[in-house]
């Protein structure tokens, strides 16, 4: 659950001038008695439950009260993982994994961790969030790749049970390729320097992913599994490598 907003109109009814006076915390109380009921509803808050009229809901509940922070950002990403699998209506079984992984996992973690630091977000690092953000949607396609018959079985529709298999490896290859491709248009436009092609060192080990992925057998699978992320690992690094240079 994604933490309400300020609550409204404190003060007396003026419309009919009965001098009703509005009870405290309005939203906090009622979002109590809800969750009395359900035992589903948290709260997050970004260091500001105070003036968000959660803090009835803190004090009665505080085993499912969750203070982020100062960083919104941290507190959508935190709710975003929650409801991936969980809520009424998990989205990471409707097919819309890969697009939350990569805002969470590449746009927002690159570029808005750039932008922390910097106050400004270069097309660099854009070009390095789109890469990472591949890279980790073929981590999770190649992970619901070894489950597609599972997952099919208890009802959790995820990309890879939508598309099948095929459609699945080819999807799988296109993210290795994109986040491969990315350093190429990186030093094309001269958004850093020659040095900055150092990734493409991971293509081997990035087609060997592929390769291993035309098979159903869930060892292989979970070698080529391992071997993305390490692909992602070295990405990165000679990525930043690359920066440095």
């Amino acid at each position: 659950m994604v933490e309400a907003g300020r609550t409204l109109a404190m003060g007396q009814d003026e419309a009919t001038g009965a001098g009703r006076p509005t009870v405290d915390a309005p939203f906090g109380e009622a979002l109590v008695g809800i969750a009395r009921r359900q035992a589903n509803i948290v709260g997050l808050s970004a260091d500001l439950a105070k003036y968000t009229d959660i803090l009835p809901f803190r004090d009665a509940f505080p085993e499912r009260f969750f203070n982020i922070g100062m960083a919104e950002q941290n507190l959508i990403a935190v709710a975003a993982g929650w409801l991936y699998t969980g809520g009424p209506r998990p989205y990471g079984y409707a097919g819309l994994g890969e697009v939350f992984v990569f805002v969470f996992f590449g746009l927002l973690a690159t570029a808005g961790t750039t932008y922390v630091h910097e106050l400004e977000v270069p097309p660099a690092a854009w070009a390095a969030g789109c890469a990472t953000g591949l890279l980790a949607c073929a981590i999770l396609a190649i992970n619901n790749l070894r489950d597609v018959e599972t997952d099919a079985e208890a009802g959790k529709r995820t990309l890879a049970v939508r598309l099948g298999r095929p459609a699945t490896r080819a999807l799988i290859g296109a993210f290795l390729a994109g986040a491969l491709l990315v350093p190429v248009v990186v030093v094309a436009f001269r958004w850093a320097s020659p040095w900055a092609l150092l990734p493409l060192l991971t293509a081997p080990a990035a087609f060997a992913v592929v390769r291993a992925t035309a098979s159903a057998e869930a060892p292989v699978l979970i070698r080529a599994l391992r071997r993305s992320a390490v692909v992602e690992v070295w990405w990165a690094l000679l990525w930043t490598l690359g920066l440095l240079l």
